[in-house]
């Protein structure tokens, strides 16, 4: 990704550059359940023209204490989220990886790559 962008906070990194955006952010002393976490965000969330994709525990490498939230939401123009969440270190840290683009894009060759060389090298706190 080209250029740092904005924190969001303290806990948090955000990247971006051509047009997609990823925003790591962590905590330490993770929940009990990633998948109860982000069913508890959606309840919450209040995305103009929100639209699940899935909402569902995955296994992402190792770890089983893993979730997945994808959606699209926007007026004018479309936009496409997942944010993985993932917990590590027996509950010690909480992360999520939260990839954004527009929906036009989310499927390019480059966001998919992106996407998936993001994931696969990502290194959490042991």
């Amino acid at each position: 990704m080209a250029d740092k962008g904005q924190d969001y906070d303290e806990t948090s990194r955000q990247f971006q550059g051509n047009g997609l955006k990823l925003m790591v952010d962590w905590k330490v002393g993770a929940g009990d359940s990633a998948l109860a976490d982000w069913q508890e965000s959606e309840r919450g969330q209040t995305f103009r023209n929100y639209r699940r994709i899935q909402l569902k525990a995955v296994t992402y490498r190792d770890w089983t204490n893993a979730a997945d939230w994808e959606w699209t939401f926007g007026s004018g123009t479309t936009y496409h989220s997942l944010n993985r969440g993932f917990v590590t270190g027996g509950g010690k840290y909480g992360y999520a990886l939260y990839w954004t683009s527009t929906d036009a894009d989310w499927n390019s060759a480059a966001n998919t790559a992106a996407r998936s060389i993001g994931f696969a090298t990502f290194q959490p706190a042991p």
